[in-house]
């Protein structure tokens, strides 16, 4: 009782708990809380440790990209030629970043399908695979077409200008009441006989404003055919980047799908051992059997995916390729801001050009429809020859009155002529165009608002891609620690079993977030390119130098 009452209550019970937590395998704390996962590692010692290393040119994680909306939180560049070579530099750091996603590869071999075998064996570059779309396109051969028609169009409206030729011959029967001949001095009243008549007559139009109208309406025509086949183009070019931007999310996702099942299935072999050997529960085995099920499925759905997207890529190119290359700048430069995406997208934009096109064309129908309303004076020269009309050619060559017949009859005419045609149709025909050059312009009007909310979400999504592409990179880097650490413990069966199956899960899904962040990024700055009108020169930059080829 002495000894007990000398030595305090709480240092007794503080040794009580040390000595039992030393005699156990694992920490008292492992089942009811989990540590923190570990800081992240210099990266002189992530590369030390057999990771691929990134370029030199990525930025800093902690500083903003140069599209943040708070440019107090990242210091912005000093001079524009600095902001420049920042946003010059974006595509490539993300290009590098795809690349180590791949392990350090370049290149991404697809599968075959059995129905379509691969024409193209070596890889293919983003900016090659547009130029086939552009060749074996049939929406894009259709627009030529149409461009070529409305050229011809113009010709022919010019043509109507032009002095018009008539040359014709007849010859058939022919009765007259009464004749131009008569028999003993007594006129024919009712004569059936042959005749031939040959008719030739030059015409030409001095004053028609409808022919002028017509000329008019088929240039802004051709116009608009030219700006709808460079709309065409540039709409089938962007749809080309989806589909292989789309392969490459696919394959990628069906890469992690498999490391993933990869894990699980040797953690379902080390489980049924234990299983086995009495030392874990069937319910742990059915737990991983279960996540097992589910990589399984996402496997199957990327193969799916891929199978669309290799349709979809087909039909826009025409060819089934074996390998892609991943572009060397994976995102194409954006303008340094907002209002010169708008304002370069107003100018330049094929939609919008096309619809103010379209509201000129309307209102030159209109002007075509009134002007048929105005006289007409057209220049003829006629030169005509007729046979035995009337019957002249038969009986006396006198018809009772003294005047000669003669069976032949010439004629020549030059002449101005004056025509003036009205109608109940040009009236409201005009009214009816007017109507369509409204339509037209409040078209012209809602395409303009629908391209102005298009660069504003293209360009929200690249500044909200800015900031995750950094969180989700340490994401994946600070899940590549937890899963190697937690497999340790695990084994050394210090870590439950859910710990380590969740960590397995979160590095999947932070690598297929970021490939999929990474992916619409790349759609957002060709999306934004293509509603500025530069989706060519985007497409020249993805591949401003030679990429080391690799092989997946």
């Amino acid at each position: 009782m002495t000894i007990a009452r000398s030595l305090p209550l709480r240092p007794l019970l503080c040794a009580v708990v040390l000595t039992t937590s030393a005699m156990l395998p694992f920490p008292l704390t492992a089942q009811t809380a989990e540590p923190p996962p570990p800081a992240a590692a210099p990266r002189a010692e992530v590369e030390q440790s057999g990771k691929p290393k990134k370029p030199a040119a990525e930025a800093p994680q902690q500083q903003p990209g140069p599209f943040s909306p708070d440019l107090i939180a990242a210091p912005a560049p000093t001079t524009t030629e600095a902001k420049e070579e920042a946003l010059g530099e974006r595509g490539a750091m993300r290009s590098a970043l795809l690349v180590r996603l791949l392990g350090g590869q370049t290149t991404i071999s697809l599968d075959a399908l059995p129905d379509t075998p691969p024409d193209m064996v070596d890889p293919l570059r983003l900016d090659e695979v547009v130029a086939f779309a552009m060749k074996n396109n049939f929406e894009v051969k259709a627009a030529r077409a149409k461009t070529d028609a409305a050229d011809w169009d113009v010709v022919a409206a010019y043509g109507a200008y032009v002095p018009a030729i008539t040359w014709s011959r007849s010859s058939g029967k022919e009765r007259s009441r009464p004749a131009s001949y008569s028999v003993n001095d007594v006129r024919v009243q009712d004569s059936g006989h042959h005749r031939r008549d040959r008719l030739f007559t030059l015409r030409q139009p001095i004053i028609d404003l409808t022919l002028i109208s017509d000329i008019l309406l088929r240039h802004k025509n051709q116009s608009a055919a030219e700006i709808d086949q460079l709309s065409t183009r540039e709409r089938v070019a962007l749809q080309t980047v989806g589909a292989f931007y789309k392969m490459i999310m696919a394959r990628l996702s069906m890469r992690f799908a498999q490391d993933y099942k990869s894990q699980l299935d040797k953690l379902t072999e080390l489980m049924g051992r234990r299983v086995e050997g009495g030392g874990a529960p069937q319910s742990d085995l059915d737990r991983i059997k279960t996540r097992t099920v589910s990589a399984q499925s996402a496997i199957i759905e990327s193969r799916s995916e891929f199978s669309s997207a290799m349709d979809e890529f087909h039909r826009l190119t025409g060819i089934t390729p074996l390998q892609l290359q991943v572009p060397a700048s994976l995102v194409p430069t954006p303008p340094a801001s907002r209002d010169d995406a708008m304002a370069k997208a107003m100018a330049a934009n094929p939609d919008y050009l096309l619809s103010l096109k379209q509201a000129d064309v309307q209102d030159m129908e209109s002007a075509k429809s009134y002007s048929r309303l105005l006289p007409k004076v057209n220049f003829e020269l006629t030169d005509s020859r007729s046979w035995n009309a009337g019957g002249a050619g038969l009986g006396t060559s006198t018809a009772g009155g003294g005047d000669e017949i003669f069976p032949y009859q010439n004629e020549r005419r030059a002449m101005v002529t004056t025509s003036w045609a009205l109608n109940a149709v040009d009236i409201p025909a005009g009214l009816a165009s007017q109507a369509k050059a409204r339509e037209a312009t409040f078209r012209s009007m809602d395409t303009r608002n629908r391209i102005e909310e298009s660069v504003r979400i293209s360009y929200n999504a690249l500044n909200a891609a800015q900031g995750r592409v950094v969180v989700l990179e340490q994401a994946i880097d600070s899940n590549a620690k937890v899963v190697a650490a937690f497999e340790e413990q695990y084994l050394n069966a210090s870590r439950p079993l859910f710990d380590l199956l969740d960590a397995y899960e979160r590095n999947y899904t932070a690598r297929l977030d970021l490939t999929r962040l990474l992916i619409a990024e790349a759609q957002a700055g060709y999306q934004l390119r293509r509603q500025m009108g530069e989706l060519v020169p985007a497409l020249k930059e993805s591949e401003p130098r030679a990429n080391p080829t690799g092989s997946e």
